[in-house]
């Protein structure tokens, strides 16, 4: 059955150990957090994180967006970059709907199934490896009514860039995150939602500080504290080295 449906389904492939990086760049800084996470672009993971089989995913209709649990599958699969010819130490994720899916989660309570507000954005704030490299620059978005600033700001110090990104809304200004030794500077607003539905919203951004990696966050706005707009949650760390 497993196999029937890996063959008519999208993969989705976490892998179940981190690989070494070999690169001068400064070491992740995604830090354990209480919600796991597996964007739908997921490359390498040193495990599935699930300690059963349902989790809550954001899945993309013709013309809505929709919050629903689902259940999903877990395998064995090959690590093409690791595992020998007789080796699977990679970790596979299945889900009926995984050709909809836009993020699977799990450790969120308190969450309502059925449509969300959603901006599918996808916008670069700052990519340096690409030719030529985007500019650090800003995305202003409306949200219930609420007009909201991300941006990043880059400098430079003993060689090394620095990279902050930031949001703000009317008199609040918060650093969402920030990287104090990027070789190569990449950051993208990829969407914006109200999963916890409380009029605010939630977001994802997918940032690294060298082009090997990535590293997907997910911030909600119920778990921000007073005076912020936002609190990151979950961190899911990627390697294509």
């Amino acid at each position: 059955m497993f196999n029937l449906l890996r063959k008519m389904m999208p993969m989705y492939i976490i892998f179940s150990i981190f690989l070494p990086l070999v690169v001068t760049a400064s070491v992740t800084d995604c830090k354990p957090l209480p919600v796991k996470i597996f964007p739908a672009w997921g490359y390498f993971y040193p495990s599935s994180g699930l300690g059963d089989t349902t989790v809550w995913a954001i899945l993309k209709n013709d013309k809505s967006y929709e919050l629903q649990k689902v259940q999903v599958q877990l395998g064995k699969e090959q690590n093409p970059i690791i595992d020998g010819p007789d080796d699977t130490t990679g970790v596979i994720v299945l889900s009926p709907d995984m050709d909809k899916t836009i993020l699977l989660f799990t450790g969120v309570e308190n969450l309502t199934p059925g449509n969300i507000s959603f901006l599918d954005i996808n916008e670069r704030l700052v990519h340096d490896f690409v030719n030529p490299p985007t500019e650090p620059r800003s995305v202003n978005f409306e949200f219930e009514g609420r007009t909201y600033k991300i941006w990043v700001e880059v400098k430079q110090s003993e060689g090394w860039k620095q990279m902050s990104i930031y949001i703000a809304h009317e008199d609040t200004k918060q650093l969402l995150c920030s990287y104090q030794k990027a070789s190569d500077a990449i950051a993208e607003l990829n969407w914006v939602a109200d999963i916890d539905r409380d009029n605010k919203p939630d977001l994802m951004l997918t940032a690294s500080d060298h082009y090997t990696l990535r590293e997907a966050r997910l911030f909600l706005s119920s778990a921000a504290e007073e005076g912020n707009l936002l609190r990151e949650v979950g961190c899911f760390w990627a390697s294509a080295d």
